[in-house]
């Protein structure tokens, strides 16, 4: 079994190596997928949003990712 010290090292000089090459670190809360009511959740969204389309919504979203460096439509 590795050691928790061997682990954490690891982990900050990947950290340390990320920071170097221009990135910075983001925590952030997102839904679980295994929460009770996540799916029904889901699917409320989506039912919403095919009764309520927004065509330039769409068409703004479209233009953005087609333009995402690294993106292939």
């Amino acid at each position: 079994m590795k050691s928790a010290k061997k682990t954490v090292s690891r982990l900050e000089r990947h950290r340390a190596e990320m920071r170097r090459r221009g990135f910075k670190l983001v925590q952030l809360w997102v839904p679980d997928p295994d929460a009770p009511g996540f799916r029904r959740a889901v699917q409320r969204t989506r039912e919403f949003l095919a009764a309520h389309p927004d065509a330039e919504w769409d068409e703004y979203a479209k233009r953005v990712l087609d333009s995402a460096p690294g993106w292939e439509p």
